[in-house]
């Protein structure tokens, strides 16, 4: 595995399990040699890390050079409850909302070690692509709760329908069990965190 000889220190504001657990990650990686304290209260000069999901555009570039008091980019996580370590040690991607170029560097450098592509793109990209994961998947399972409705109604077996539709390559078997829905912490928060979409004319 590929390690910094230079720790980096960093500093977690509010962040919320996510955030430490991040911060425990890195430090298995070797780039954390300090964690200061989790406070409550961020100085309005300054802008916390972004490991959830803000509503997209609602973070604002910063056009300064990165500093220690320079806003962190949005590094939208993409884990699961109950398994967030093991998916934030094996991300499928790597996602930094920045247009400055050292602040991307220093974000991806902190990910040395976890071989998975690295995507950098503007901020307000960064958390539509969280947004729209989260949405992805919650459509998916509501998608499947209600195939599950219809089975019941019919007398289809939803397991036979499932996996039939998890072998189309284009569909994928994930995701696809019915069950109770989707909760959590964040999965309907991040789900209502859609802007509203533009009024588009009737073609009626």
């Amino acid at each position: 595995m590929d390690r910094r000889t230079t720790p980096h220190h960093i500093a977690v504001f509010d962040s919320g399990y996510v955030g430490l657990v991040a911060v425990a990650c890195f430090a298995e990686l070797s780039h954390v040699s300090r964690v200061w304290a989790v406070i409550d209260y961020v100085p309005s000069s300054r802008s916390p890390p972004s490991p959830s999901a803000p509503a997209p555009g609602s973070a604002k570039p910063s056009k300064t050079p990165v500093s220690p008091t320079s806003p962190t980019p949005p590094t939208p996580e993409f884990t699961a409850e109950g398994r967030v370590v093991e998916d934030f040690m094996r991300l499928d991607r790597i996602v930094i909302g920045t247009d400055d170029p050292t602040a991307a560097r220093l974000v991806e450098a902190l990910h040395d070690g976890i071989p998975r592509p690295v995507e950098v793109m503007d901020t307000a990209s960064a958390e539509m692509a969280k947004m729209a994961a989260t949405a992805r998947l919650a459509t998916k399972i509501s998608f499947t709760n209600e195939i599950a409705a219809l089975c019941e109604a019919t007398d289809a077996d939803i397991t036979h329908v499932t996996r039939t539709i998890g072998q189309d390559h284009r569909l994928s078997p994930h995701f696809m069990n019915p069950g109770l829905g989707y909760g959590g912490s964040c999965f309907p928060k991040d789900s209502r965190a859609s802007p509203p979409t533009p009024a588009t004319p009737s073609s009626c």
